[in-house]
């Protein structure tokens, strides 16, 4: 596999086609990927005068005790009510948004050219299906990591427990060796079984959107190309670990500067007009736009990433090693085998016959003799009814000596 190529390709792609960048947004904003900026004002919390508010409280805004705990319930429920709005929400732009940038990739590589409107319609008929991937795969990996968390420390624990119990001072020390070592063997586990799930889940979710199929289908095929194409899958997943640790060291303090620029404005406003509000009408719009800048840029690392993924499944495909193999019903090699209830055709294959297996009924062609066997006699005309063959000179008739 050319990696440098796929990489390469995978740029010209994203650059180009900038139909992508937004379905990169939404993934990257649903997903997690792009980074948290809430909770600027957090530092704030838990300083100042704190203050309770009680049923005095309540009586002398003229508002009924009963009205208040109503309203307590109601402000609950709303909060739940727009957490729940917004996963839903989440789950549905970010898996549109995955099968978007999958089919769009793909339409490029087939056509040289893609839409919006096609990436929307391609996400859309297949979001639920890459949502129920997400379930599948990630389900039991997280049950049988909090499982294998439980088995790890659980004992150690209980040694602390005891040791402490009966004042035995070694044994607690040795105890909390364990339990440390057991933790750092338990955290590689995670690593690595997360890593096989992140991979799995790449190639699942490109069966389920270019090869149109079903939920545990796409999870085995995908499994399969993984399994048959680990060498070139890993060292992929090596080279975009690289790509991400640079992506990182450089974004990183340029994230950092931009926000210090848009906060400074801000203080002096503060500072010059002795009020909040001027910092924060000061502030505000050039934090906004740094945001949005760092969204962007996460949205199109988002497509690169995503991109290199498909062309990746492509070429693996294209080789013909992707999904299972033939003899567990997957896609059949071309490599000259016939299929299942297919006649071998063995003068197709210039295999030369045996002599018990050559076809008989098939005549030589003209001028051609077989060489084991001598020519056949011509022959003798039979004489016409009633007439009797005669010999040289008018003698009697010849008959044939050896009748």
């Amino acid at each position: 596999m050319n990696y440098t190529a796929i990489l390469k390709r995978a740029w010209q792609i994203t650059w180009r086609h900038r139909a992508l960048w937004l379905f990169g947004v939404l993934l990257a904003i649903f997903s997690g990927s792009g980074g948290g900026s809430g909770g600027g004002g957090g530092s704030q919390a838990g300083s100042g005068v704190q203050y309770v508010l009680d049923g005095s409280d309540l009586s002398r805004l003229h508002i009924q005790p009963e009205i208040g705990a109503a309203m307590v319930v109601f402000i609950i429920l709303a909060i739940v009510a727009f957490v729940l709005l917004m996963v839903v929400l989440g789950i549905v732009v970010a898996n549109t948004a995955r099968g978007a940038l999958i089919g769009m990739v793909d339409e490029v590589e087939r056509t040289e050219t893609t839409s919006v409107g096609s990436g929307f319609r391609m996400g859309w008929a297949r979001f639920l299906r890459l949502f129920a991937i997400e379930l599948v795969i990630g389900i039991p990996v997280a049950v049988a990591i909090m499982a294998l968390l439980l088995l790890f420390v659980a004992p150690p624990v209980v040694l602390i427990v005891i040791a402490a119990a009966e004042s035995i001072e070694w044994l607690i020390v040795v105890a909390v060796i364990g339990v440390i070592l057991l933790f750092l063997l338990w955290l590689l586990i995670t690593i690595a079984v997360g890593v096989a799930a992140e991979l799995l889940g790449e190639f699942a979710y490109r069966r389920c959107v270019l090869a149109q199929e079903g939920v545990l289908e796409s999870v085995r095929q995908g499994y399969w190309t993984l399994r048959r194409n680990l060498r070139d899958i890993g060292l992929t997943w090596l080279i975009l670990l690289g790509i991400n640790l640079a992506y990182g060291i450089v974004l990183a303090p340029v994230a950092i500067l931009a926000l210090a620029l848009a906060v400074v404005p801000g203080l002096a406003a503060w500072a010059l007009a002795g009020s909040i509000v001027a910092g924060l009408v000061a502030a505000v719009p050039l934090l906004l736009i740094v945001f949005a800048a760092l969204l962007l840029v996460g949205g199109i690392y988002t497509v690169f990433k995503s991109t290199v993924w498909t062309l990746v499944y492509r070429e693996i495909v294209a080789r013909g090693q992707g999904g299972a193999p033939a003899d567990d019903g997957g896609e059949t090699p071309d490599d000259g085998a016939p299929a299942d209830g297919e006649e071998l055709d063995l003068l197709a294959l210039d295999v030369p016959l045996a002599p018990d297996e050559a076809d008989l009924s098939a005549e030589p062609a003209e001028g051609d003799a077989l060489a084991d066997s001598p020519p056949a006699e011509p022959a003798e005309p039979s004489a016409p009814e009633g007439d009797v063959a005669a010999g040289p000179e008018g003698d009697a008739p010849q008959s044939d000596p050896e009748r």
